[in-house]
């Protein structure tokens, strides 16, 4: 589920400090600007501050879990992912959480040990093997479509060339 964070200043070491109080980065997160801060820096300015802290505390706002901004009157952002309302999030973290069944323990458990690995990679380089692997993946599938249409089209060949019921290969017509 969602966790709400409200953004109600532009220093630096108040913005860290937010994304650690908050765990940034271990559940879905979405931000909010606070009105009064609004009211004395330009949004862009904000926004700017924002992205530069979590840059600075190798905080991915993407990975792995999200962080998105909640502005109606923002235009898009570079690095995070602007909605103007909260209907408008991605409904696949709108769940009410729950008690964990022991098998899903397990995989918290093996989780919480693979943890540390996946976040000694650094993200430039995960990102570079995701991308890798999406292209192998994308041409795997093209020449996937590509064989079954060969395989459409020699099916096809097949059946044109079986001789028909009561004619002979050589035209003539049989008794039968």
């Amino acid at each position: 589920m969602f966790k709400e964070i409200n953004i109600q200043s532009c220093d630096p070491q108040h913005l860290d400090s937010l994304w650690i109080k908050n765990r940034a980065g271990m559940h879905p997160l979405y931000l909010t600007i606070g009105a009064d801060l609004q009211k004395y820096y330009p949004i862009r300015r904000i926004v700017d501050a924002i992205e530069e802290s979590l840059l600075r505390t190798h905080i991915h706002p993407y990975f792995p879990y999200p962080i998105y901004l909640i502005h109606q009157d923002l235009p898009e952002s570079n690095y995070l992912e602007v909605f103007d309302s909260l209907n408008s999030l991605p409904k696949h973290h709108q769940f009410k959480s729950k008690i964990p069944s022991g098998r899903e323990k397990y995989f918290f458990k093996k989780i919480s040990i693979l943890r540390p690995l996946l976040l000694s990679i650094s993200y430039e380089t995960l990102f570079e093997k995701i991308y890798e692997l999406k292209s192998l993946q994308r041409k795997y599938l093209r020449l996937l479509r590509e064989v079954d249409y060969l395989e459409g089209v020699n099916e096809q060949i097949k059946m044109a060339n079986r001789p028909l019921k009561g004619i002979h290969s050589r035209g003539k017509v049989s008794s039968e």
